[in-house]
């Protein structure tokens, strides 16, 4: 409410407030005559969303820039109004000097905001019916701290409980482990390797394995490496066997052995962990020039390398899709394994804007279209089509898509321009393509379901904008049937489970020097761990929460690096400057 008024406030007396800090009243270039429309729209940015560069608008901020030997009128009660509301939410610290009282009222406040957020969610997705795997989690955990009918009931249900990958567990789960398993009537085990417990963007908190294992009553290390040859084994095992190599003191390494009678032996002069040593920029040429050379030279007993044996691990999926396209180029067969859904490529965006200009034929729509991925018609090209004949065409297509539906107008489109032909071309052109095929399949599956052409363009622009949330919907997958016979290129968290004969890590310097100190203080709150292992959220301001966040990250970037070396069989190549 309060914020809410103070925008119609705002609206109400805008030129007023603005005209008072542009009087020329105040000492040097603190507030321009010429920003005045700036100034009006990062007010506006606030007052949409809690956004902008708005301190400038604080009363003790326009107090501190009087100028000397000036007076000023009485301070408008807006600006006295909207530092009080400011710092409710913000916390500004006074003069350098921060107070508890003003640290509570901001913490107080994000929380009730929180709580009213969580409501409406809650209710939405009652009326809605739409629940998410978290959702899920939270559903049962009340339910079985509420209604102990609940808890017997899934207790009966099993005698003996094994919990695998439970180094990805969060602490609600546990508690419904605990309030249903834990009670010495079930046998409840609990599988996991901390080392690998990479997912905490999703939620996973490898302090709760801890915690489990500190209340479990007997504790088991297997002691044998079925994956890793007996070179590579003693390499990693000597990376990694040192006290304090996973930071935190209760995360121990416990080295392993490798299995009996091994046979399969690398034959080169490498050793099983091999360095490309190069900066950054000279890192993608490099790669590209020992892999054509490993498939050349390197055998496993006298047989040739698979390149299908052989895999790409990165960090992020954009160094996944930059490294596929340049490997392309230099002739090295690759396969992108994306953690993107298909909705988050070029070819789903260029999709939507053929199905716009489908159903809106503007000149703008259809430049977009052609100048786009499918037709690729250069600037040149468009000035010198007859553009009376190309939007006589689309509104053709708009009413071909009243009597038939949208797929197969554009179906009929990319035969009869050779649509695909041209999109197999390119580099990445079995990429697109195998896109294309995915996204025509996914819009035939909504006509079906009722779903007019209107309404189609509606859900796709939809699914784009929430391609990142979809990403783990397997249906959405992207799916290249040549793939099988090539080096595969995914990111760490893809890889976890999976195994190869050799690995190429080639930003292996990235990832363990990766820290979130650039922006940390760009986040209101911070989710870190306190002394007792708990997890807690404190307020942006704390150096205690920014140190202890940037451990935590540091320590989750060698878990990345240890999942990331441990998938090889024989021998893993860090790229490193």
């Amino acid at each position: 409410d309060e914020y809410k008024e103070l925008a119609k406030q705002w609206q109400q007396q805008k030129e007023t407030l603005l005209d008072y800090i542009l009087s020329g009243d105040f000492h040097g270039n603190t507030y321009k005559i010429s920003k005045r429309d700036s100034y009006a729209e990062e007010m506006a940015e606030f007052f949409n969303g809690f956004n902008g560069n708005v301190l400038k608008f604080c009363a003790s901020f326009i107090e501190s820039k009087i100028g000397k030997k000036k007076t000023i009128k009485a301070m408008p009660a807006f600006f006295i109004a909207f530092e009080d509301f400011y710092n409710k939410i913000f916390y500004l610290y006074k003069s350098g000097k921060a107070d508890n009282a003003g640290n509570n009222i901001a913490i107080s406040y994000m929380y009730e905001c929180f709580k009213y957020v969580q409501q409406q969610l809650n209710k939405l997705r009652v009326e809605q019916g739409k629940f998410d795997y978290s959702d899920q989690i939270t559903v049962v955990h009340t339910g079985v701290n509420n209604n102990p009918h609940l808890v017997k009931h899934i207790a009966n249900q099993w005698q003996c409980i094994m919990v695998d990958e439970f180094q990805d567990t969060d602490s609600l789960q546990l508690e419904i482990f605990d309030k249903c398993f834990n009670d010495g009537r079930h046998d409840l085990i609990y599988v996991g390797d901390p080392k690998q417990a990479i997912y905490d963007f999703r939620g996973a908190d490898v302090f709760v394995y801890n915690q489990a294992k500190r209340q479990t009553k007997q504790q088991f290390n297997l002691a044998t490496n079925w994956r890793s040859s007996d070179r590579m084994l003693a390499i990693s095992n000597a990376m990694f066997n040192f006290q304090g190599s996973f930071k935190f003191p209760w995360l121990e390494f416990t080295p392993s052995s490798p299995k009996p009678d091994q046979q399969q032996q690398l034959e080169d002069s490498y050793p099983p962990v091999a360095i490309i040593d190069c900066e950054l920029t000279n890192r993608k040429a490099l790669l590209a020039n020992e892999i054509k050379r490993f498939l050349m030279a390197a055998k496993i007993n006298k047989q040739a390398i698979k390149p299908e044996n052989c895999a790409i691990l990165v960090n992020r999926n954009q160094d996944a899709i930059e490294l596929y396209d340049y490997l392309l180029s230099q002739d090295v067969s690759v396969s992108l394994w994306s953690e993107s859904g298909v909705f988050a490529t070029a070819v789903a965006k260029q999709m939507y804007y053929l199905i716009r200009a489908l159903n809106y034929p503007s000149q703008s729509h259809i430049f977009t279209v052609l100048h786009g991925l499918f037709f690729d018609l250069s600037l040149n090209q468009l000035q010198q089509l007859e553009m009376e004949k190309v939007l006589a065409e689309f509104v053709d297509y708009r009413l071909q898509i009243h009597h038939l539906d949208v797929v197969t107008v554009i179906e009929q489109i990319f035969e009869d321009k050779q649509l695909s032909a041209r999109l197999l071309q390119r580099i990445d052109g079995e990429r697109h393509y195998a896109d294309l095929q995915h996204i025509i399949e996914l819009l035939q599956q909504q006509i079906e379901q009722g779903c007019n052409h209107n309404h189609l363009e509606q859900w796709l622009a939809s699914q784009i904008q929430q391609s990142e949330v979809m990403e783990n919907d397997e249906q959405r997958k992207r799916r290249i049937e040549s793939d099988s016979k090539k080096i595969s290129i995914m990111t760490i968290h893809k890889s976890k489970g999976l195994e190869f004969d050799h690995v190429f890590i080639p930003y292996a310097d990235k990832i363990t020097n990766s820290t979130p100190k650039d922006n940390i203080n760009l986040r209101a709150c911070l989710a870190t761990h306190d002394e007792n292992n708990q997890g807690v959220l404190y307020w942006r301001h704390s150096k205690t929460a920014q140190v202890s966040h940037v451990f935590e990250k540091q320590a989750e970037n060698i878990r990345n690096l240890y999942v990331a070396i441990t998938r090889a069989r024989h021998r893993v190549y860090l790229g490193v400057d």
